[in-house]
């Protein structure tokens, strides 16, 4: 099982994270990769100045601890354990979940629904919400972000252009509307005119039973469901020191190898955390972190 093999046929009734998971699942098996489970990695920091290795330490079941020391890391964590909701004045009583947390419109059924988010999973949520028959508001922080630029190779290059040049000058990335905007497909304009996809603005204040909007307007809802996107899980590299004084990780011309860090790579962070370039930004690192390590080795046995 190669990388790039076909999915096969997926019940269309099973969760998309269950898919995803017994496919690489599968393609761990297949491979022999040797994938400790369920071990989380909390902290990274250096073993010494002189040694160049990485000390990690994973905790796992009942409270267990190990350490493992590594000459190449690729912390391939991304963003989704780090959903981001905005603060906003006051208190609301009714469920609020993230885009993370979401199962089914089912779940909504009867319910009024305030969507809050300017991207394209926002667009979406709203979307299917109201084909499922829920009664659906939309709220963005700014007018959304609509383009009619075609989304072809020559579109995916400039945004991860964009991306990088923030990254390599160690500012934190942009949302990922912010460099990809909403593209006016047939489905989005459809909406927009049936007054679906129409923004109530930004948000002021929330109330036990609803919301206050910026233009002074009111509205009661039942739940809310924060489309606001996700921040980089880097947590457990802290020890490491690694933010540039713009507030961001500086990386290198490869976008994978994090500067002034020999052997830290991140993928999911900055343009490999669109799925423009992901796969490329995998590849990049993996082959970056075998050469590091093993011109490490050679120069520890000389």
């Amino acid at each position: 099982m190669r990388p790039g093999a076909p999915l096969g046929d997926p019940d269309p009734t099973e969760p998309a994270r269950e898919v995803v998971k017994r496919y690489f699942g599968a393609y761990a098996d297949a491979e022999g990769l040797e994938v400790q489970r369920p071990w989380r990695v909390t902290r990274v920091s250096r073993v010494g100045a002189e040694d160049g290795r990485y000390r990690l330490e994973a905790s796992g079941p009942s409270g267990a601890r190990r350490v493992y020391l590594a000459r190449s890391v690729i912390s391939g964590t991304g963003t989704w354990d780090r959903p981001f909701i905005p603060s906003t004045p006051g208190r609301f009583d009714g469920p609020q979940l993230t885009t993370r947390d979401f199962r089914s419109p089912a779940d909504f059924a009867g319910r009024r629904v305030l969507v809050v988010g300017g991207g394209t999973s926002a667009v979406q949520f709203v979307l299917l919400l109201e084909a499922n028959g829920v009664d659906t508001l939309w709220s963005t922080r700014g007018a959304p972000r609509w383009t009619p630029l075609a989304f072809d190779q020559d579109w995916g290059r400039a945004v991860e252009q964009r991306v990088s040049a923030r990254t390599r000058g160690g500012l934190p990335p942009l949302s990922v509307v912010a460099a990809t905007g909403l593209p006016l497909i047939p489905r989005y304009v459809a909406g927009i005119e049936r007054g679906v996809l129409v923004s109530r603005g930004p948000l002021a204040r929330l109330t036990p039973g609803g919301v206050d909007f910026a233009d002074g307007s009111h509205e009661e809802v039942d739940a809310i469901l924060w489309a606001t996107g996700f921040r980089a899980s880097l947590g457990h590299l802290a020890p490491l020191a690694l933010r540039a004084p713009g507030g961001g990780i500086a990386m290198a011309d490869d976008d994978v190898s994090v500067a002034g860090a020999p052997g830290l790579f991140l993928v999911g962070y900055g343009p490999s955390a669109l799925t423009i370039g992901a796969t490329r930004a995998g590849r990049r690192a993996a082959r970056a972190a075998l050469a590091h390590a093993w011109q490490a080795s050679e120069h520890a046995l000389a």
